[in-house]
């Protein structure tokens, strides 16, 4: 067992690496990654072959390596649905899914990508739920989540989702800058007047949760907690990914 380990921590280790280096190249090996392996060592080479396709695949534009990629977090969380795959599967449909458009187009993005979003969206909700997960998997759930939220302008859930996680985690360096930036942008009369009549009228409504505590003392608190916090978090953050290639090996021994 320890023989098969090491050698899936050697090449999840290259693989990672291979990833910040020459992502091309590591989606090239990640797909040469042979699958036909007794039952343990094949589950954990198929998590790690699967993180590796969705994000070289996100950072070198390859779609249908990231296709190739959710499709294995898919048959993965459907024989083994612990919190670290489905958090895996949720990151693989946005990856999927990718940015909205900054122009016309974005409404039709919306509209092409509905069913994605909202099921990536259902599985960081279960995971942010999960009491037996991890709380540093549960607090980049509710991370996550909240970032979806804000892609989609619905920015009073964004918010409740960053303090949640801030919650969790005080040191979650990620949620408490997009937490100050989403009251500072509130706060901002360009931004105000630049969008559409429709969306200024609906401004009153947002649940932004602050209590009696001004907006603009909530965000510049939020900003200095997140400048102090946010490279020791992400340092964290790099550590638990590695942490999650893993886990699908973990899950079948358990």
């Amino acid at each position: 067992m320890s023989s098969m380990l090491d050698r899936f921590y050697e090449r999840s280790a290259h693989l990672n690496t291979l990833l910040n280096t020459n992502p091309a190249e590591a989606v090239k090996q990640a797909r040469e990654v042979n699958l036909n392996l007794d039952a343990d060592e094949q589950f954990n080479l198929m998590g790690l072959r699967a993180a590796i396709l969705v994000d070289g695949g996100t950072l070198t534009q390859q779609k249908d390596a990231i296709e190739e990629g959710l499709a294995l977090f898919r048959e993965l969380h459907s024989l083994f649905p612990t919190a670290h795959i489905t958090y895996n599967l949720a990151n693989g449909l946005v990856a999927a899914t990718g940015s909205p458009p900054r122009d016309a187009n974005w409404l039709n993005h919306q509209e092409v990508t509905r069913e994605r979003r909202a099921e990536a969206r259902r599985c960081f909700w279960k995971v942010a739920q999960d009491v037996e997960a991890e709380l540093a998997l549960r607090t980049q759930a509710w991370t996550n989540l909240a970032n979806q939220f804000s892609s989609s302008y619905r920015l009073g859930e964004a918010h409740d989702g960053w303090l949640a996680a801030l919650e969790l985690d005080p040191e979650n360096g990620v949620a408490a800058s997009s937490a100050a930036r989403n009251l500072l942008w509130l706060m901002s009369a360009v931004a105000v007047q630049s969008l559409p009549a429709s969306r200024r009228s609906c401004w009153p409504r947002l649940r932004i949760g602050i209590g009696i505590e001004s907006s603009s003392t909530l965000a510049h608190r939020l900003r200095r907690r997140s400048l102090r916090s946010q490279a020791n978090w992400e340092i964290r953050h790099r550590d638990h990914s590695t942490k999650i290639h893993s886990s699908v090996g973990s899950s079948v021994n358990a």
